[in-house]
Formats: C-alpha cells, structure tokens, sequence
C-alpha cells in the first residue's frame, strides 16, 4: 500500500511542478522578452530581407449564413495601399444577388450545395483560384483589414518567413463583455504571439489572419470538418517549419462576443478544440525533445496547458489539498497564484492597444463562472457546426484610430 501511496505523490509532485511552470512563465516571456528581446521589429525584419519583390496575396473569407458583414469587408480591402492581391469570399448558404462588386480582383462564390465547415470552405475557395497565388491568408466574416495591412504583412514574407499569424484587435469596445474578453486576449496575444515573436519563438496560430505560403498549405490533411481547424493547421506548420511568425503591425479588426451567450458558445467550441487537440501537442513536445529544439519543446508543452481558468483552479485545488500534506507547499502555492494574477492584471492593463479595459478586470469571475459552463457542454461542441454569433456591422472607415496603439 506504502508503495502505491508513494507514486500516488509522486505523481502529484509532477503535476504541481508542471501546473507551477505553467502558472509563473507568463512572468519569465514578460522579463525575457523585456530583457532580451528584439527592440526594433521593422529594423529586424530589413536585416533578415532575402526577398526584393512584393508577394502575390490571396485573401480568404469563409462567409456562413450571413451576409452583413460582405459588404463592410470588401471596402475595406478597396482601401488597401497595397495592390497585389485577390478577394475570394466564400458564400457558404448565403443569398449574395444584392451584393454588387466593382473590383475585378473581389470574387464572390456560392458552393452549389451548402458545406457547414470553414475547412470545406477554404478548401473551396482555393480550388477557385483564379491565378498562381503565392500567399493565402484566411479571415473570419465579420472582419476588417487596415488601410496598410498587405503592405505590412509583405515585409514578413520579403524576410523569408513562410507562416504568419497577424494581430486582431476589437473592433469597438461597446459593451462590458467585448472589454473583459478584450482583457483575455490582450494577456493571451502577448505571451503566446508578441513576446514569442520578441524572442525568435513561434508564435500560436488563430483561425482568423493566419498567412501561410500556399504550397505549404495544399500539404495539410485535416482529422475532420469540425472545429479547431486552427488547431490542426498549427500542428502542421509547427512540425515543418522552424518559426511562425507574429506580426503585430499587420492588424485586422474583429468583433468580440458581446453577450455571456456567444461568449460561452465560443468557449465551449474552443475547450473542445483543446481537448480533440491535445495529441496533437504532444506530437510537437516530443518532437522537441528529440531534435532538441527549444522552439518545438516550449512550443508544444505551452501547447498542452489547460484553458486558463481550468490552470488556476487546479493550482488553487492544489494548494487547499497542500494544507494537509504539507503547510509550506501550500505557501508556495499561494505565492505562485499571487505572482500569476498580479502579472495576468498587469500585462493585460499594459500590453493591450485599446484604453478604457481596466474596469473590466472586476467581471472577471462572470467569465470564469461562464467558461466553467462552458466545459460541461463540450459535447456539442463534438456534434455540430457551433457558429459564433456576431452583431455589429462596422466599416472600416468608422474605427476611430485615436482609440488604438497601432501603427
């Protein structure tokens, strides 16, 4: 029985030091990459430059049920100070005869038959292409893209980078929930992207202004159409490629979930996606591990820590069960919480690109509380297409750049 108990805590003792390394390396990228890290990103991207001429851009929009936002999204890419690029805007059961386009480079395509998937949607889009394209980003319905987007996102791919995810920043502010999980993203956007980027790391791949070199894109085979395509799609380029990149001047404009029911949808969709996934993080730590490769190993252990607020609880658990065992483990504990909410307040407070976000560090607890909702539904989430509800239709022309950080 003596031994069974031992591994019993043995076993313990593993999880609480990995759950702690989880919990104190949001602080280790903020004083590394304030430490170290790449000052000037424009003068480090000139000093990496191998290609001299513009990239050939295929722009991507998966459009599901709704039209509003078509309209929105192409003036904005009308807009672009950049040229070389073409719009594919895939209609997926949509009724787009209203929509008039006067830019031979804007295509809209309605599929014959409805496809209820964003990969069945890309895949289509890129069967229609028209010409050779060199890059593809993929975007969401409901965004913007700045004035200078493709003119920016050209430089990444002119200094050899072969994937690049770009920043998303809110569109508007409007309401408490889009602040409080403006809040979320601004921590996540920094420790996952901008200060990987800052370190030469690879940067964590949304499904929305991702750009990725097309031949490599035509190599992915995905599990399945539903969810997480991102997810996937970060396996596969983590595994080939040395470094994805971040671009943090690159910027495309979103709408955030504005009411707790979207919100939990959302997380429910992405908790799923966390868990379906999950084999495939380990799949890049061990790959680490046996090239030795610090990018890959960081890469892929990051990869596989739990949704936050699942990390805290386990490490408050952990610390409620130290009390019994082991009084000083227990402070530990409590001081490694403390270190992690006051670096969570203070990145999310001062890395983001938007003012007016610290009241919204008091609605906290209302997201966790959802997001614990969340978790008990993650069936849905394995049976079906589950859409994000979006509502407010913005041109690109009514973002107040007074409101941003952004160049």
């Amino acid at each position: 029985m003596s031994t069974f108990l031992n591994l019993l805590l043995g076993l313990f003792i593993i999880i609480q030091v990995i759950f702690i390394l989880y919990l104190v390396s949001p602080l280790l990228l903020l004083v590394f990459s304030t430490i170290i890290g790449k000052k000037d990103l424009n003068k480090y991207l000139r000093s990496r430059k191998v290609y001299d001429r513009d990239f050939d851009f295929a722009a991507i929009i998966t459009v599901h049920q709704d039209t509003r936002f078509i309209a929105p999204f192409i003036d904005s890419f009308l807009r672009q100070t950049y040229k070389k690029f073409n719009v594919y805007i895939i209609a997926d059961d949509c009724d787009v005869s209203g929509i008039k386009i006067s830019d031979d480079r804007i295509k809209i395509i309605s599929p014959t038959t409805p496809l209820n998937s964003k990969v069945k949607s890309i895949q289509y889009a890129v069967d229609c292409f028209d010409k050779q394209h060199e890059v593809m980003v993929i975007f969401d319905s409901d965004s913007l893209v700045h004035p200078n987007y493709f003119e920016k996102l050209n430089a990444y791919f002119q200094s050899g980078y072969d994937a690049v995810q770009c920043i998303t920043i809110s569109k508007s502010l409007n309401t408490s929930m889009a602040k409080v999980e403006t809040l979320g993203w601004v921590f996540t956007t920094f420790i996952e992207r901008a200060s990987r980027m800052m370190l030469g790391l690879s940067s964590t791949v949304s499904g929305n202004g991702i750009a990725i070199k097309i031949a490599l894109y035509k190599d992915i085979n995905y599990v399945d159409s539903l969810g997480g395509f991102d997810k996937r799609l970060q396996t596969f380029l983590m595994m080939k490629l040395d470094e994805i990149a971040f671009a943090k001047d690159a910027v495309v404009f979103e709408e955030k979930t504005n009411d707790s029911k979207s919100f939990e949808t959302q997380r429910t969709r992405w908790i799923y996606s966390y868990f379906k996934y999950f084999n495939d993080n380990w799949l890049i730590f061990k790959e680490g591990l046996r090239k030795t490769n610090f990018n890959k190993l960081f890469f892929g252990f990051s990869a596989m820590r739990p949704p936050l607020f699942l990390t805290v609880g386990i490490g408050f658990l952990c610390m409620l069960i130290n009390l019994f065992i082991d009084p000083f483990i227990s402070l530990v504990w409590f001081l490694t919480l403390a270190v992690f909410v006051f670096t969570f307040v203070g990145i999310s407070t001062t890395k983001g690109y938007q003012r007016g976000l610290s009241n919204a560090i008091f609605l906290l607890p209302k997201i966790v509380f959802l997001q614990f909702k969340a978790l008990f539904q993650m069936g849905k989430a394995s049976k079906s297409f589950m859409k994000t509800a979006h509502d407010e239709v913005y041109y690109i022309d009514q973002i107040n750049y007074n409101d941003f950080n952004i160049n």
